[in-house]
């Protein structure tokens, strides 16, 4: 496949009618791979481990439609990142080749607005910082437990920047993890990516994450958000609104192709 020049993407989108453009292509991508092209519509991909996640931008529905029912292609992942709901013609075009598969909801919270379960929270005797001699069982538990497709998994250069800077948070006891929640930041923002419970007690994982957000507040992180699959997880996502988190009404829908 040819690899596309982001000129050539964005010179395609610019001769495309802009009143009428659907797209999940909003950022460069490196290495953006050629997969169809019409006069309205280009399909192009980005490798992710072993599969590929594909971008689209159309001016034509039905031509979005043709193209995709033509494509000399499976195993694709399809991502849109947009406010609200999908717009149904174009859900159900997609629908005819690709399953939906999640739909994750950005949700937010200033952190002076957290609601902690435990005040003060108390000195836990099993809780610590991730360490470099933890890597390899993260590495394999985030590629196991958590699915590529949809999580943004790190690979193990960055989970060792990640551990190094004291963001991984782990429940251990003899040497064994019970529990783990790992975030990123950016500026004054934290991202609580990944939170895995696989065998710790329900106050376990409370005091878990009251360590990570007693860490924001030193750290003095003014915004915190989550991505929460609101199909399969309605009761996780109703665990962080009593912490005072609130919709920004941007949603994440995951779909993978149907073979």
């Amino acid at each position: 496949m040819k690899v596309l020049n982001p000129n050539e993407i964005c010179s395609f989108k610019q001769n495309l009618p802009h009143n009428c453009i659907y797209t999940n292509y909003f950022s460069p991508i490196q290495k953006p791979l050629l997969l169809s092209q019409t006069q309205k519509t280009l399909i192009f991909l980005k490798l992710i481990e072993s599969f590929y996640q594909m971008y689209f931008i159309t001016s034509d529905l039905k031509d979005f439609d043709t193209t995709l029912k033509n494509l000399p292609f499976d195993n694709l992942s399809l991502h849109i990142v947009q406010k609200g709901e999908l717009e149904s013609n174009l859900k159900n075009i997609i629908q005819k080749y690709f399953k939906l598969e999640g739909k994750y909801e950005k949700m937010l919270i200033q952190t002076k607005n957290l609601q902690l379960k435990m005040k003060p929270i108390p000195e836990p005797n099993n809780i610590f910082y991730a360490t470099q001699n933890d890597l390899d069982f993260i590495h394999q538990s985030l590629y196991r437990d958590f699915d590529i497709r949809f999580d943004h998994l790190p690979d193990k250069k960055t989970i060792i920047e990640l551990l190094k800077n004291q963001q991984a948070i782990v429940i251990k006891e003899d040497s064994i993890i019970k529990a783990y929640c790992i975030y990123t930041l950016n500026a004054k923002t934290a991202h609580f990516n990944y939170l895995l419970n696989l065998e710790a007690m329900p106050f376990e994982i409370i005091a878990l994450m009251e360590k990570y957000y007693q860490d924001m507040k030193k750290k003095n992180i003014q915004y915190i958000y989550l991505w929460v699959d609101v199909i399969k997880n309605k009761r996780v996502k109703a665990m962080h609104i009593k912490y005072g988190y609130q919709s920004s009404n941007i949603f994440n829908y995951v779909f993978n192709q149907i073979k």
